[in-house]
């Protein structure tokens, strides 16, 4: 394994950067300018890199291995995020009432109900179109 991490991470081992002492940032600094990828991509490389290089034996610095959880770039940390709040357990049942639950429209019902209401108070031109629309709607709607 050490022989693929030389070759694959080439650009890596022949850098300045002494893996034993440096930070996370250096090391993402050689590989954004080595591929130039986006922050994201970035980050998984490194994942990759750091447990490569574990079981390859290579040793890092304690800055770059130690597991910590940093919000990316202009995100919520996860422990905000709307799908943490909607975590349920598996086996639980949800209660429902047939009464609250909400009725399924057929497509051209809602169709209709987006339709705007008619006005009086339009101009003449609009009202045409208007009525223009609404007849041109009735000709699709299946259930007259």
């Amino acid at each position: 394994m050490r022989q693929v991490a030389d070759e694959a991470y080439a650009f890596v081992f022949k850098s300045s950067l002494d893996l034993q002492n440096a930070t996370y940032a250096e090391l993402e600094e050689i590989f954004k300018n080595t591929y130039r990828v986006k922050s994201d991509v970035c980050r998984k490389c490194l994942k990759f890199f750091t447990e490569f290089s574990k079981d390859a034996g290579i040793p890092l610095s304690p800055q770059i291995t130690k597991k910590r959880k940093m919000p990316r770039a202009g995100l919520v940390p996860k422990s905000h995020t709307k799908k943490d709040s909607a975590k349920t357990d598996e086996n639980s049942v949800v209660p429902y009432s047939k009464n609250k639950m909400p009725e399924l429209l057929p497509w051209h019902q809602m169709l209709v109900d987006k339709f705007p209401h008619f006005d009086p108070t339009w101009n003449d031109e609009i009202k045409k179109k208007w009525f223009e629309a609404f007849f041109e709607l009735f000709k699709i709607n299946p259930h007259r």
